[in-house]
């Protein structure tokens, strides 16, 4: 944040009235220092030659002054103590240089540090609010469960987000705030906070991401706090996460309550992607599909069937065997009925087409080979309560060239997770997850699009359920949920904006607010001599030029109820065993993995092989039946 200061008469570079005391300060401050730092320099370089801490001290001899004024050779002033002039020296320039960086400097850096940043946090206001003390006092509500072991780790209690740019106050939040990243590409969301947060939390977790490192820097740590299981759709030739536990589970136990199926069909199709969600139509044609989909799961459910069952019906979306069971059923809500016989109308048949479109683009991923596995059989389907009970973690995985295609089966078991965490939260005594349980998502946009994102943030905070999302820009979330975006910013406590955002720097600027910025007139004449006036202007605290030149890891931290922080948040890179550790654990997590993927191959071309034979064998059997030939 570079002032510039302006004048009436003209531009100057001239210092301010403050700026000018600093110098002067500054100047004095050296010149002490380095009296000082020759003084005891001697006494170092006496101590180093054998003689004893010997400080120098000069003495000035006022009644030699009088008898070289007679032509005297009397000294005027003579040096006790000292030593050896090397040593001397030497040690001299080193006292001198610790007391320029201990004393000096700081001098300096108050002097330079630009007038606007006092309206922002202060390291007081930081020390007292948002340290690692006032984490743990909050672990009174948060962490009932061990408030008062007073050694249990930072992490235990809360987020670790980084410090204060200038002053290096640490910045701690509790598991109560909400937290979200909105960061550019290559800023490093993911080494500076998702890895260490998502190592910590205490609890269960859900963890999702479209990249393997958070997976692999994460897993082992995650392993010591429970079992690890895995939803992964990225490629299946190079899955993440091979040789680890998948999950399997079945969208349609429980859809015999319509509730729970409108439940489960808003998410797929909220994770459905068609390119441009902010199409006038869009909105219709998802809550059309939606209620097909809902009506589907519903008849399903009531008859024992199952998700192929489902796909059958995608396939001749005609068919009458939902209806017929949603007509006969004693079970059956009517308007799931309904639903079918207004959106699936033969005679509408441009309106069918559009609401197909998203049915299967929501259900498509199930029709994959990912897709029948992650269902897998009802007999292992998991139980997500006592998933989060036994302080499992969850990763939600894809490629970024496999997140749009899987993202509806993944926004489909996160809402579910959430759902069951809520749940499970109102059923113990005190009402809240204890450890918390915590959802770490990163890139929201295009891997868990919730739908309930908005009521998550708003409500589930007193459940004791942590949330975490990262996005690369905010105008993904006004994407997502348009005017309800609003609504989601405003239950966030806390969003850490890494870089320039073009969609929210306005609304960076506006809450940083102004502050006064003094500036120097210069006036006078030749004759009569310049004098200096020094005046105060109102400017914006934080610039958009301020917010374009954040570099990697420094970011705006907004607070609600608190002025904005300038922060840095350090890699883990940047400390040395954490590196070593997270480095470790990563090649021993790739060799786990490198080794699944050469069973998979391995086992896949094998199937490729006998599914081509049998093909082969189909065509011959079809070709003698057609010739007239049976057997």
């Amino acid at each position: 944040m570079a002032t510039r200061r302006t004048s009436p008469q003209r531009q100057t570079t001239t210092r301010t009235r403050k700026e000018r005391i600093a110098v002067t300060a500054m100047t004095i401050l050296f010149l002490i220092g380095a009296g000082l730092a020759w003084s005891f320099g001697g006494g170092i370089a006496a101590l180093l030659d054998g003689r004893g801490m010997a400080i120098a001290i000069p003495r000035l001899h006022v009644s030699a002054l009088g008898a070289a004024l007679k032509g005297g050779d009397a000294p005027l002033w003579t040096i006790s103590g000292g030593g050896p002039l090397r040593f001397w020296i030497a040690a001299a320039l080193v006292l001198l240089v610790v007391w320029v960086l201990l004393v000096v400097r700081p001098v300096a850096r108050r002097a330079r540090r630009d007038e606007r940043t006092k309206a922002l946090a202060s390291p007081s206001l930081v020390g007292k609010d948002f340290s690692l003390a006032a984490v743990r006092k909050a672990g009174a509500y948060t962490r009932p469960d061990i408030a008062r072991r007073s050694r249990a780790a930072g992490t235990e209690f809360g987020y670790y987000l980084g410090r204060l740019r200038e002053d290096k106050k640490p910045i701690w939040v509790n598991f109560e705030q909400r937290v979200r990243i909105i960061a550019r590409p290559g800023w490093g969301k993911t080494s500076r906070l998702l890895v260490p947060i998502a190592r910590d939390v205490p609890g269960a977790a859900l963890i999702g991401s479209v990249k393997a490192d958070l997976f692999e820097q994460t897993v082992i740590a995650r392993q010591a706090r429970g079992q690890v299981r895995v939803v992964d759709f990225s490629d299946p030739t190079d899955r993440i996460a091979d040789g680890y536990t998948p999950v399997q589970w079945d969208p349609i136990p429980g859809c015999e309550d319509l509730t729970v199926a409108t439940r489960r069909a808003r998410a797929l199709v909220s994770g459905s992607e068609d390119g441009d969600r902010e199409d006038n139509d869009d909105a219709f044609w998802r809550e059309s599909a939606r209620q097909v989909i809902e009506a589907w799961f519903h008849a399903a459910a009531l008859a024992g069937l199952e998700i192929t069952d489902v796909l059958r019906w995608q396939e001749n979306i005609h068919s009458s065997e939902p209806k017929d069971i949603l007509r006969d059923h004693p079970a059956a809500e009517p308007r799931a009925r309904m639903a079918l016989s207004k959106h699936l109308d033969d005679r509408a048949e441009r309106t069918t087409s559009s609401v197909e479109r998203f049915i299967v683009l929501a259900l498509g991923p199930f029709g994959s080979a990912t897709g029948h596995e992650f269902v897998g059989e009802r007999r292992h389907c998991l139980d997500i309560r006592a998933s989060i009970t036994d302080h499992e973690t969850i990763y939600l995985l894809a490629s970024e060239d496999t997140a749009g295609a899987a993202s509806p089966i993944l926004t489909l078991f996160a809402e579910e997770w959430f759902y069951q965490a809520r749940a499970l939260a109102q059923a113990l005594p005190a009402k809240r997850h204890a450890p918390p349980v915590c959802a770490v998502l990163d890139e929201l946009r295009w891997l868990v699009p919730l739908p309930s994102l908005p009521a998550i943030a708003a409500r589930d905070r007193a459940a004791g359920i942590g949330l975490v999302y990262a996005v690369q820009a905010m105008r993904q979330e006004q994407e997502l949920y348009g005017a309800q975006a609003e609504s989601l910013e405003g239950a966030v406590q806390v969003t850490i904006m890494g870089g320039f955002d073009k969609s929210a720097h306005q609304t960076i600027t506006q809450q940083a607010g102004h502050a006064p910025v003094t500036s120097v007139s210069v006036g006078g004449g030749f004759w009569s001599g310049a004098h200096f006036t020094d005046s105060e202007q109102w400017r914006d605290v934080l610039t958009a030029a301020d917010q374009q030149q954040l570099r990697d890891g420094e970011s705006v931290i907004r607070i609600a109820g608190e002025p904005l922080m300038y922060a840095y948040s350090p890699s883990f890179r940047e400390n040395r065993q954490l590196r070593k550790t997270i480095t470790g654990e990563e090649t021993k997590v790739r060799d786990i993995v490198v080794r699944a993927r050469t069973n998979t191959r391995d086992q896949r071309t094998r199937d490729r092989a006998r599914h081509a034979q049998q093909y082969r064998d189909q065509v011959a059997q079809n070709a003698i039946h057609t010739d007239g030939g049976t057997f």
